[in-house]
């Protein structure tokens, strides 16, 4: 996968030309704080993601990465994935949080969260059904949050 890279595009300055994306974002809640992307590799819409920027909070909260059923299975997800945590370092956010949920109704709770812990999440002490992952600040844009131990 050297080399590839993704790009994320606010949802707001965007309109996704994929239906099943279109559709996934219609259906993802939006919160005060909840921000929604587009995904692109190559200049191709790939997935969606929505992440809850909270300013008072210490990590960012990843609420949905959905990847198109065509891209799946090639490293994509991973990708996209890295560029939410770059993301979430440019705004010097130390950690990211999620609550490991499939969005396909048939498929194993496990297996999601079994791929989340090879990207480097593990669980999180203060809440055991959510994972979590330190990332670093961008040594350029020292950040004044920490993330609890």
């Amino acid at each position: 996968m050297e080399g590839l890279m993704v790009e994320l595009a606010e949802a707001g300055n965007v309109t996704p030309g994929h239906p099943d994306i279109r559709q996934r974002m219609e259906c993802s809640p939006k919160a005060r704080f909840t921000k929604h992307y587009v995904a692109r590799h190559e200049g191709i819409e790939i997935g969606f993601v929505a992440v809850d920027v909270i300013p008072e909070a210490d990590f960012l909260v990843l609420y949905e990465l959905f990847i198109l059923a065509s891209f799946r299975g090639r490293g994509l997800g991973a990708l996209v994935l890295t560029e939410v945590e770059r993301f979430a370092s440019h705004l010097e956010y130390p950690c990211i949080t999620l609550y490991p949920s499939p969005l396909e109704p048939h498929f194993p709770v496990e297996r999601l969260v079994a791929w989340y812990r090879r990207q480097g999440y593990s669980q999180r002490k203060e809440s055991p059904l959510e994972l979590e992952k330190r990332i670093a600040i961008d040594r350029q844009n020292p950040g004044l949050r920490q993330c609890r131990a």
